[in-house]
């Protein structure tokens, strides 16, 4: 019986980069409907990300991932995370002061059109997301 029979294989992948590419207990990711957790044996599945915190979870630990969207497809104890952006916490952590700026710059932008409300409203998600992860990297915060 292999060490990894029992487990999950995730691999976060960018345009760029492989972020992930590792065996772990479970993986959590967000959707736009919620959160879907894939356990070993899950079903298959697809689904639309949305941006946020994707954690991977081998025994007590926990690995977070801002993802910036993208597509998840979970099949035969695999789950492919694609997405245009990943970052692991530990690589978000020196850019807080920054993003904190950034958060309060798009917070007093004013949109002229829908459009760019709706970009605006998009990029303050990123942001937050990934916030977020910094955020429950630091505090050991599972979720809330």
């Amino acid at each position: 019986m292999s060490s990894d029979q029992h487990r999950v294989r995730c691999q976060i992948i960018t345009p760029e980069r492989v972020v992930i590419d590792e065996a772990v207990d479970s993986v959590v990711v967000p959707l736009y409907d919620g959160e879907m957790g894939v356990f070993p044996l899950r079903a298959p599945a697809v689904g639309r990300l949305r941006p946020g915190e994707a954690r991977l979870n081998a025994g007590s630990m926990v690995r977070r991932v801002y993802v910036d969207g993208g597509f998840v497809q979970v099949r035969d104890d695999t789950v492919i995370v694609l997405t245009q952006h990943a970052a692991l916490a530990e690589e978000l952590a020196d850019q807080e002061e920054n993003l904190r700026t950034q958060l309060e710059q798009l917070a007093r932008r004013v949109p002229r059109t829908p459009a760019e409300e709706a970009e605006r409203d998009r990029e303050i998600d990123r942001v937050q997301g990934k916030l977020l992860v910094i955020r429950r990297a630091r505090t050991g915060q599972v979720t809330g």
